[in-house]
């Protein structure tokens, strides 16, 4: 069968019977590079994803945080109570509909970013199937 690559403990090193002890060696090597390669497709997706859904909730924080400071430049000039109980009302209603809006945006890429981070995986796994059907 195969023998080991060196012939004793301290003896002479084979490089043919090193070759010969790894007969697939080229399988091996193409199925590390696969991997590899699925890997950092599937991180450069995420990665790619995380930068975006940071960039969505930058910008959420931006617009709540002006729709705050206007609300109260409003507030600060109102002279009746139901003037102000209607103004916070405006602002707790727009204020939840950009929270929604932004949440079903930031769903949507984080669903988005999953398909594309698992899709290589995925991909190499349909690949890995097929071989092993025919092998």
């Amino acid at each position: 069968m195969y023998s080991a690559p060196f012939t004793q403990s301290f003896g002479g090193f084979s490089a043919e019977k090193l070759s010969n002890f790894f007969p697939a060696g080229d399988q091996v090597n193409s199925l590390a590079h696969h991997a590899m390669e699925t890997s950092t497709n599937s991180a450069q997706a995420t990665f790619k994803g995380a930068q975006e859904a940071s960039q969505l909730v930058i910008g959420h924080m931006n617009k709540q945080m002006g729709l705050c400071t206007e609300t109260m430049q409003k507030l600060s000039s109102v002279r009746s109570l139901d003037d102000a109980i209607s103004l916070q009302t405006q602002y707790v209603s727009s204020a939840l509909d950009h929270a929604l809006n932004n949440f079903s945006a930031l769903s949507e890429l984080y669903t988005d970013t999953l398909r594309e981070a698992f899709a290589p995986v995925s991909r190499q796994a349909r690949k890995a199937a097929r071989q092993a059907r025919t092998a």
